[in-house]
């Protein structure tokens, strides 16, 4: 037509304007292999222009991406359809760094993913920076600096604007020096974005309406029995009121006093009269009987020491303040904490603490029945002379519970905190890191000498040190590499991980957030049940680590094997799957037991070729972001 001939030059002029930051499309309705898109999109007069909008999900049935979209009506010039574009551009995934507060969560999010800093002299996000965090959602978290910001300018070394760099999980900058567009940026960028798409781990600071960042839970008289054998510390609320309602504002104070005391200890409220708790037993917890039935509102808080059986310890100490000075308690609180930390005196100390298994480890730092299983090490550099209490708190929040040691140390010039610190690629204290065990490395050939037990990796905390985010920030590196104690699971036995349908399969496999290895066989019966015991084998060699195995004949089941990307003459064949990243890896021919080994060693450092996990597989997920894009009917 000819209003399509007249459009061409505006079209491709905006193509060229919008490259790397949206796609444009064109249609040609007289082709007659675009006959059936044309209808789809009831293309019936020309041109049609549609503005797909970013983001999208899953077409369950074709696996393909689903996207919203709208005709522009606009004006047909390259200035008008441009503009239509650049405005479905969002900068909701970009986070304004306006103070120090701001900068230190910002820093604290998602500890696997490096951060984009953008220093600039705008205000607001520009239409290359928004492109940039959708193309890069859940690779990388992007930031701007504002104008005037003269604290993190300095920090970071910046004397001119723009000013565009990039800060690894370890700490390291790396400063773009090229021009600011899509093409070069994205050349860089892909140097320090993650390989896979990532869940976002969330870190977000509570806002003063926000939801609570601690748990406060509602006891009732039998679980005081749980408490008492609890080994953990617990702060328990009593108050006595036959209607809940009536203390409403009490209890509203009390949620805001835990959020700003932090999760240090578990928190616990009970309501002594609906509990039916005698005076007896009230004075026995530690509770001003009398006080309470002269007014039920009046909260009293009672600290439930740390270890098991705290009844017969005398381990009920009342709280003799009010609810009014947060410092005071929580200082309070960090007393009855016992020190569950190493204090690294020297180099010495620190080298032993480095080399040191689960089992050179005193049996008070770590669990014995985990006495053979790797362990992560976390270094607090401190700037105390003594150990700081909310970092006692922080180890005795995974005791027992991850097999994890805590150690700290004072860099100055006679310990080992300095040379710690450049080991690790600390630039200053107060800081954080830990050492995290990966699976054993595979050996050549059976002549090569085993190196150390545990491989081990480090990273470094680059949050605030505000307790609430370091502990998601442990508690995130224990599930990713499987150091918590639930994550630990024995080799399989032959019984147990072979599957044959897909209901055993989805529970043995998909619905768990472990790595999954199958192993894919040709169902001959011989052959097969070598290759089983090879599995277990590996399986063996490899536990405590976040694994789970299974084994699935897929003779009779070649869309299974050809969605993985095997060949009937290529099986066996080991392929790691994981469902919280949507990707999968397959393992080196022929299959073996260190080939498996290395498979998985490859897949934890994230160093495996992956590639996405087929639909077929499993479908039920969401896609990321996408960009937004142009599509233009002509006839």
């Amino acid at each position: 037509c000819q209003a399509c001939l007249q459009l061409a030059p505006d079209y491709k002029k905006v193509a060229t304007n919008l490259k790397g930051i949206a796609p444009i499309g064109v249609v040609d309705c007289t082709d007659v292999r675009s006959v059936r898109t044309c209808r789809s999109f009831g293309a019936h007069s020309f041109p049609k222009i549609l503005v797909f909008k970013p983001g999208g999900r899953v077409n369950p049935y074709t696996g393909g991406a689903l996207k919203s979209f709208e005709e522009y009506k606009g004006k047909l010039t390259a200035a008008s359809l441009t503009a239509a574009v650049t405005n479905q551009l969002t900068d909701q995934h970009i986070v304004r760094l306006t103070n120090d507060s701001v900068h230190g969560n910002f820093m604290g999010q998602d500890p696997r993913l490096s951060k984009v800093l953008l220093f600039t002299d705008q205000n607001g996000s520009t239409v290359l920076y928004k492109a940039l965090s959708l193309a890069y959602l859940g690779r990388l978290l992007f930031a701007t600096v504002q104008p005037g910001n003269s604290q993190l300018e300095e920090q970071y070394g910046v004397t001119q604007h723009p000013k565009l760099l990039v800060v690894t999980p370890d700490g390291t900058q790396h400063q773009y020096t090229g021009p600011l567009q899509a093409g070069q940026l994205k050349e860089f960028l892909d140097n320090y974005a993650s390989k896979q798409l990532l869940t976002p781990v969330s870190n977000s600071s509570k806002g003063s309406d926000g939801p609570s960042e601690v748990v406060i839970h509602n006891l009732t008289a039998s679980d005081l029995l749980d408490v008492d054998r609890d080994e953990d510390i617990w702060l328990v609320a009593f108050y006595a009121a036959a209607d809940d309602n009536a203390c409403a504002s009490q209890l509203w104070e009390l949620s805001k006093l835990c959020d700003d005391v932090q999760a240090i200890v578990n928190y616990g409220q009970l309501n002594a009269a609906k509990a039916g708790l005698s005076d007896k037993t009230l004075r026995k917890l530690g509770v001003h009987a009398s006080a309470l039935r002269a007014d039920g509102c009046e909260l009293q808080l009672v600290l439930l020491t740390h270890g098991r059986y705290k009844a017969s310890t005398a381990g009920y100490v009342r709280w003799p303040g009010g609810l009014d000075n947060t410092k005071a308690l929580q200082a309070w609180i960090l007393e009855q904490v016992p020190d569950l930390t190493i204090e690294l005196t020297d180099e010495e100390d620190a080298q032993a603490y480095i080399n040191a298994t689960a089992a050179d480890m005193p049996i008070v730092f770590r669990s014995q029945h985990h006495k053979d299983s790797p362990i992560g090490k976390v270094f607090l550099f401190s700037t105390k002379q003594d150990v700081p209490g909310l970092y006692k708190a922080l180890a005795m929040r995974f005791h027992g519970k991850a097999r994890l040691v805590f150690a700290w140390t004072s860099p100055d010039e006679s310990g080992p905190g300095y040379p710690l610190m450049q080991r690790m690629h600390v630039q200053k204290a107060p800081a954080m890191s830990i050492l995290l065990p990966l699976p054993p490395r595979p050996l050549a050939d059976a002549s090569d000498i085993p190196g150390p037990k545990d491989d081990m990796a480090m990273q470094q905390y680059m949050g605030p040190l505000k307790f609430n985010k370091m502990l998601a920030w442990v508690q995130t590196m224990a599930n990713l590499i499987g150091i918590n104690h639930a994550g630990s699971t024995a080799g399989p036995s032959p019984e147990h991980f072979e599957v044959h349908n897909q209901q055993q399969l989805q529970q043995a496999c998909y619905d768990k957030p472990s790595l999954c290895m199958i192993l894919l066989l040709g169902g001959r019966s011989c052959d097969a049940n070598k290759h089983k015991y090879t599995l277990k084998k590996a399986a063996q060699a490899l536990t405590g680590h976040p694994l789970s195995w299974v084994a699935v004949d897929v003779a009779r089941q070649p869309s299974f094997r050809r969605a993985y990307g095997f060949r009937a003459s290529q099986l066996p064949g080991l392929v790691a799957v994981s469902t919280r990243r949507l990707q999968f890896a397959q393992g080196a021919a022929p299959f073996n037991e260190t080939n498996a080994r290395g498979l998985v060693t490859a897949v934890l450092m994230e160093s495996a070729r992956t590639l996405p996990l087929p639909v077929s597989v499993e479908s039920s997920y969401s896609v990321p972001a996408l960009h937004a894009c142009c599509l233009i009917f002509c006839s």
